[in-house]
């Protein structure tokens, strides 16, 4: 039988004074721990592990380049050297700082190594096992937990990540502008807009007068965010008219939260099949080649407006094939459930990448059950629409956990009279990975600096989710909403829906999109849109934020359904955080 080891509290050989350490002095040490992994090239992440008396045990940094390991990062580094120094992997009621919020793999170590408390600076809402993806540190049935506290020194952490990353992109930047043989552009700037010049009346935030043209530029975030671009940034800048609103993007030098897990069965390697931002494809943004279009709801009212944005989304470069069935009717919908649901399966195995909804309607909710979940996460497919399409997004969500797009449909975004120059850049800069922030007047909006997982859509499919399987349980979330042709009372009612359901209080921020297309009657004495905005930041305890370019409207982002993402508000601008680097 193998000698059992007694347990001992971790503890420093012939520590002296000078090793004590407090929280401040503690987290200061790993940030030059995270400085030094900076200077060779690593992701700037330090970590510092004190013995039960607080005195210093260890120190680490990020060592995966250098080492050649991809389980190198600081906090294992760290627990290695302490487990060494003591000779025991065991470092019962040892203390364990870090400046960046800890992984699922580095969270499971310190459990292991028996670790008493684990404070972080910076949280992590890409892989961050303590709350910004996932929250391990409070599942009941691990043998082991540890105190967690985050936020310790945050700013000054989260600083040097963004420091480090702005460097990277800017020499990454410079290389390619050396390297390139024509002249290009790292962001899409769209040409002023006629289609864009009004702003539905009845669209959020309700204001008095309408707002002065708004300029599509490179939007800085908050300095909890993101760093504003470099002056000499490759964005060029363009008057757009566009009131209430004002859309920005920042060119990043890796791409957006993608739907794709990974590729498609004879697909190609974008930017949307790809979550490796190491990848050497990503020194240049790629938008997948090739476009499906289906129709999974309502029938398609013009034939020749599918044909016309067939031949505009050729004109942006993609392949695009129709489905079969695209122009088929059966009562108001796009043939049979049978014929619709077919249509599904053959998106699946055809070989381009995107799969589009023709338009929204109603009739998914139907197909919900059929609908093999796993089938389509597994696909790689990236799947796009709006409106009834919310039900596919969240169900995709809810059953596995895929991001799919909220975004343009093709005969409503690029079948009618004019494309939007606005709504086109937007969805070729998600495809291709360029988004990073999309930022956009809120004037009145909550104050609110959070991160969660991105979900939503339209209001009316969301509530009518609730009670079913299909609507993902999103706690701590950036919950976006729309809606159209619904008179504000009935807004109001379908918010009261998700409220008493809980859902609203489980989020930390609530966006809403564009509310169109309805019309006030005499006897509601004043009650409008912005009377349910002022009932919900009364009623529910959550950041509410207005503005979002989104809804059945000409000017839209492209959203990534059920992908992390920052949010917050800063004199009348809100900023959605669309890429945000980490460990």
């Amino acid at each position: 039988m193998a000698e059992s080891r007694p347990v001992r509290l971790a503890a420093a050989p012939s520590a002296d004074a000078a090793d004590l350490l407090d929280d401040d002095g503690a987290m200061a040490l790993a940030l030059e721990q995270a400085r030094l992994a900076a200077e060779q090239g690593e992701v700037p992440v330090g970590a510092v592990v004190l013995d039960a008396t607080g005195h210093l045990l260890a120190t680490g940094h990020n060592r995966t380049i250098l080492d050649r390991d991809p389980t190198a990062h600081a906090e294992v580094v760290a627990l290695r050297a302490a487990a060494r120094r003591l000779d025991n992997y065991r470092l019962t009621g040892a203390r364990l700082f870090v400046t960046l919020e800890p992984c699922a793999m580095c969270l499971g170590a310190m459990f292991h190594a028996r670790l008493a408390e684990i404070v972080y600076g910076a949280p992590d809402p890409k892989t961050g096992a303590c709350g910004g993806v996932v929250d391990l540190s409070v599942q009941p049935r691990l043998n082991h937990h540890a105190r967690v506290r985050g936020g310790v020194g945050a700013q000054a952490c989260g600083d040097l990540l963004r420091d480090f990353f702005r460097a990277r992109r800017a020499a990454g930047r410079a290389a390619r502008a050396q390297a390139a043989t024509a002249p290009a552009s790292a962001s899409f700037v769209p040409a002023s807009s006629a289609s864009a010049s009004a702003a539905p009346a009845s669209s959020l935030p309700a204001s008095a007068a309408p707002a002065a043209p708004a300029t599509l530029t490179a939007s800085a975030a908050p300095a909890s965010f993101s760093e504003a671009p470099e002056a000499d940034a490759p964005l060029l800048r363009n008057s757009l008219s566009m009131p209430k609103q004002k859309p920005a993007s920042a060119a990043p030098a890796s791409p957006a939260p993608h739907p794709a897990s990974h590729p498609a069965a004879g697909g190609e390697h974008t930017h949307l099949v790809c979550a490796d931002p190491d990848c050497g494809a990503h020194g240049v943004h790629e938008q997948p080649s090739g476009i499906y279009l289906i129709s999974p709801s309502g029938a398609v009212a013009d034939p020749a407006a599918l044909d016309l944005a067939v031949e505009r989304l050729r004109a942006l470069g993609f392949r695009v094939a129709v489905d079969r069935t695209a122009l088929a009717v059966h009562e108001r919908f796009a043939g049979t459930d049978r014929q619709r649901l077919a249509a599904i399966q053959r998106a699946l195995k055809q070989k381009h990448p995107v799969v589009m909804a023709t338009r929204g309607g109603y009739g998914l909710s139907r197909l919900l059950p059929q609908i093999d979940w796993r089938a389509v996460a597994d696909s790689g497919k990236t799947f796009i629409g709006q409106s009834d399409f919310t039900a596919f997004n969240l169900a995709l969500l809810a059953r596995t956990g895929a991001v799919s797009l909220a975004g343009p449909t093709a005969v409503f975004d690029f079948g009618g009279k004019k494309v939007d120059d606005l709504t086109q850049a937007l969805f070729q800069e998600t495809l291709s990975g360029e988004l990073e922030i999309l930022s956009f007047e809120s004037p009145g909006a909550d104050p609110v600096d959070a991160r969660g997982i991105l979900w939503g859509g339209n209001l009316a499919m969301v509530a009518s989710l609730v009670g079913t399987p299909y609507l993902p349980d999103v706690q701590g979330g950036i919950l976006f909403l729309e809606d159209v042709s619904e008179h504000p009372f009935r807004i109001e009612r379908m918010l009261t829906q998700l409220w008493h359901a809980g859902v609203l209080e489980k989020q930390h921020a609530i966006v809403l999109g564009q509310f169109t297309d309805y019309r006030l009657a005499p006897h509601d004495n004043g009650y409008d849109l912005d009377a349910v905005v002022r009932w919900l930041r009364k009623t529910v305890r959550v950041p509410v934020i207005t503005g979002l370019p989104y809804g059945h409207v000409k000017v839209k982002a492209t959203l990534p359904v059920g992908a992390p993402v920052g949010i917050a508000t800063e004199d009348g601008m809100a900023h959605l955080v669309l890429r945000e680097h980490g460990h």
